[in-house]
């Protein structure tokens, strides 16, 4: 490829992909998701600028997690414990736990987090949710996961566990409910940003913007499987339902 123009990366990752991915493209323009939770790679990009290569959506993916768990005491009010699954090596896990306890201690239900970074570890974690009785789940955004949405769409059913997602993209696949940023609606946006770019505009000319699509999604089929009611308020709120 003759233009620098040419060699654009769109990225789905965690925030510790971007200066991996600006290195590895050395000078290449870089458009991609930005998770708003890794204050590290946050001072990376906005420090780089105005030569940075990297530009994107911050898609909020993280800071949303205090929603979720409200969403999920809603669900099961009366679970004295509910857990949070959650990849220990991911650049935002740390800042994402902070959020958690304030946002468990108003609402009254304690969080167990369990922690998974590769499947036998995942097996591990769901054998223990099982064994201690949660009773519900919180699923990290984060590529791990995301990787595996099939698989733990699947474990959730086989167990029973009212759990709350952060993409739509779970829901579709049968999971029971999410809240978070629209992934649809963020790939439209890096899209544009990527046709400015192959126009001849510098990805240090573009700020980094911020998502502005947020939806609930809720899956009817999913919720009579797990013989779970969903609250009226919440399917009022809802901006999709799956019968």
């Amino acid at each position: 490829m003759s233009s620098r123009r040419e060699f654009i990366t769109l990225l789905g990752g965690a925030a510790a992909a971007w200066p991996l991915a600006a290195r590895a493209q050395q000078g290449a323009p870089v458009v991609g998701f930005f998770n708003s939770g890794s204050a590290a790679e946050w001072v990376h990009l906005v420090a780089s600028r105005p030569t940075s290569n990297v530009t994107g959506i911050n898609i909020f993916a993280d800071v949303l997690t205090p929603k979720r768990q409200e969403l999920l005491h809603e669900l099961v009010p009366t679970a004295s414990f509910v857990a949070m699954l959650v990849n220990p090596t991911a650049a935002q896990t740390q800042s994402e736990l902070r959020a958690v306890q304030p946002a468990a201690d108003r609402l009254g239900q304690q969080v167990r987090i369990f922690g998974a970074s590769i499947d036998r570890e995942l097996d591990t974690a769901f054998a223990t949710i099982v064994d201690q009785r949660i009773g519900g789940l919180l699923v990290q955004p984060d590529p791990f996961f995301t990787s595996r949405r099939d698989q733990l769409v699947l474990l959730t059913t086989r167990h029973a566990i009212p759990t709350v997602f952060a993409f739509r993209e779970f829901v579709t696949a049968g999971g029971l409910m999410s809240y978070g940023t629209s992934l649809r609606a963020a790939y439209r946006q890096l899209g544009v940003y990527a046709a400015r770019i192959l126009k001849g505009e510098k990805p240090a000319d573009l700020p980094v913007q911020q998502a502005t699509a947020f939806e609930t999604v809720v899956n009817l089929r999913a919720a009579r499987a797990l013989g779970v009611t969903i609250p009226t308020g919440i399917l009022l709120r809802a901006d999709e339902v799956i019968e």
